[in-house]
Parts: structure tokens; C-alpha cells; sequence
């Protein structure tokens, strides 16, 4: 896949944690991040990417590269910006789906860019924004008394640290950790997925901690089933539930609290296996907080190259 890139400027704002480029974002009614970059090949000429936190893939879509002949030569000219997309950028030309009725998803920038890198992601209103750097920003976040470390050895970073645990290095993707009725479990930080863009938060879970909820005693009470669909199109259902507890907590993976959450807020989903998705397939118990869990923390700081995820406490 061949790429053709033009310069890109940046601004640097004092109110960011980590300083680096700071890249404009608007955020969806899903709480879903968005960013522009500018394409002569594309009919408004900007691509509007999805940053998907809990994506290890880039992706432009197919139908939105209007010539038979840019489709048939597998390239696109967008504008060069090393520090989102790397020297030598490389995206899947594929069908991007979007949820309907929101506006259309031309590409999809995962977390493969920025292992070597951190980024700050802020959501605070009027201020919604990324900040990337190629360097750490662990000993300057430790000034700010609010912000909580959890480490992300054995789940995300640079590739020559990142463990052999083969449960969870193959997605190399940033998470926190949940604990409710006892039930401890790592949770992916989804900035892309959303089901619904007010009420309830949602946490997909896999199959081993679905199992692990119902046997540890936790009384699991069914909902209502959620259209979705494959990375293929095809429509298929989640089952939905919830727990009988007083809260969930995200907590470090040390299991101390940061943030707690009533669970009458919490609605579960159970991950479908063979869905073009590894998440459901783990070996080992794992969920996936949906974007609303980032959108209520304001801040979170994800350092590749410390192999630490920052989240701000409401202790």
C-alpha cells in the first residue's frame, strides 16, 4: 500500500500535560474521537479518522476513494504528519461501517503508530484534543496528584519490552483493570466503540470473564439483545446484562481504586466468538470499556514507551 504525503504544521498548547503536537479533535455524540486530515482524493478533501484506542490496525475506507483508477493503484495522497502516521505510514484499504445516522468514518488510526510514543488524550469540553510526543511523559504527569498510574507490562508498549504473555501481547493495546463482586479482570480502553450516546456506559466482556462472573457467585441477570455488525457487514446480536453489585470500580493493577461507577450505570455485553475480532476469543478473562468510561475521565495519558496508562482519580 503506497501513501503520498504533503507537510503538516503544528501548535503546541500550555494547558496539555505532556506537550508534543497537538492534534484538534471533535468528539462524536458517542463520545468517539474524530480528526481531519487533508486529501485531494477524497470529495470534501479531508479523510475523517476514528482514533481507536483499542485498535492495532490503520484503515482508510474503500468507498470513500471516489476513482476507479486510485482504487485499482491501492493509494491515496493525504497529508504527511510522521508523528500520527510514522515515516513509512501503511493503512488496509477495506469497508469502514458506520453507526447510523452519524457521519461517515473515512479511516480508522489505531494504537500500532504510538507505542514508541505517549499520547494525551483530553476530552474536556471546548478543549478536546490529542497530544502526541516522542517522548515519555511519565515524570511530568507524577506533578499532577490526580493522575494514576497502571502499568502495562504484559498488555501494551514498544515491542522489544512488551512480554511474551501470548493472552494479551498479541493486541498490544493500552488498558485499565475492573473489579466488581470480587471479579478482577484487565479491560481494553476502547475510544472507538459506543452503543449508546446517552444512558448507560457498557463493558464488553469475553467469554472467559463472562464465565468467571457467573461462577464466582455474582447473580447475572439478562437484558436486551444489541444489533451490531462484523467487520465483514454482516448483522448479528449481543446479549446484554447486568450485574447485582453496588459498583464497579476501575482500579490499577495492583487493585487500587481510581474511579467508581454505580452499577445501575454499568450495563455488561457478552463478546460473540468469530466475529473477525480476537477480543472474544482470549484465552484468558478480559473486557473492554466502552468510549463514555474515557469521556468521564477527562484525561488519560497513555505512555508507550514508560509501558504505563495514566487516568485521573476521582479520590
Amino acid at each position: 500500500m503506497f501513501f503520498f504525503f504533503v507537510a503538516w504544521p503544528f501548535e503546541v498548547s500550555s494547558k496539555d500535560l505532556c506537550g508534543g503536537q497537538r492534534i484538534e479533535i471533535e468528539m462524536s455524540p458517542y463520545w468517539e474521537p474524530f480528526f481531519y486530515v487533508n486529501s485531494p482524493d477524497i470529495p470534501d478533501g479531508r479523510v475523517r479518522f476514528l482514533f481507536d484506542s483499542a485498535a492495532n490496525y490503520n484503515a482508510i475506507d474503500i468507498t470513500s476513494i471516489p476513482t476507479q483508477k486510485t482504487k485499482l493503484a491501492g493509494s491515496i495522497s493525504i497529508e504527511s504528519n510522521p508523528m500520527l502516521f510514522g515515516e513509512k505510514p501503511s493503512f488496509s484499504i477495506s469497508k469502514i461501517y458506520s453507526k447510523e445516522g452519524s457521519k461517515a468514518v473515512n479511516g480508522v488510526l489505531g494504537m500500532s503508530n504510538f507505542i514508541d510514543k505517549s499520547v494525551e488524550m483530553d476530552f474536556y469540553s471546548g478543549e478536546e484534543s490529542l497530544y502526541i510526543s516522542a517522548s515519555s511523559c511519565s515524570e511530568k504527569i507524577t506533578q499532577d496528584s490526580k493522575m494514576m498510574p497502571i502499568s502495562q507490562k504484559s498488555f501494551y508498549g514498544r515491542s522489544e519490552a512488551t512480554p511474551s504473555s501470548k493472552a494479551y501481547s498479541d493486541l498490544n493495546l493500552p488498558v485499565a483493570f475492573i473489579m466488581a463482586g470480587g471479579v478482577f479482570a484487565p479491560a481494553l480502553i476502547d475510544t472507538g466503540y459506543r452503543n449508546d450516546p446517552g444512558g448507560s456506559m457498557y463493558i464488553k466482556v469475553n467469554k472467559k470473564l463472562y464465565d468467571l462472573m457467573k461462577q464466582s457467585g455474582i447473580s447475572v441477570i439478562d437484558e436486551e439483545k444489541l444489533p451490531n455488525y462484523d467487520c465483514k457487514g454482516n448483522l448479528y446480536y449481543l446479549s446484554t446484562f447486568h450485574l447485582s453489585v453496588d459498583e464497579l470500580e476501575i482500579v490499577d493493577e495492583k487493585k487500587r481504586v481510581i474511579r467508581s461507577y454505580p452499577s445501575s450505570k454499568i450495563k455488561f455485553v457478552a463478546a460473540e466468538e468469530n466475529t473477525c475480532s480476537k477480543f472474544g476469543e482470549l484465552s484468558k478473562p478480559m473486557a473492554l470499556l466502552d468510549s463514555s468510561f474515557v469521556g468521564s475521565w477527562g484525561r488519560v495519558v497513555v505512555d508507550g514507551l514508560a509501558q504505563t496508562v495514566w487516568i485521573k482519580s476521582d479520590r
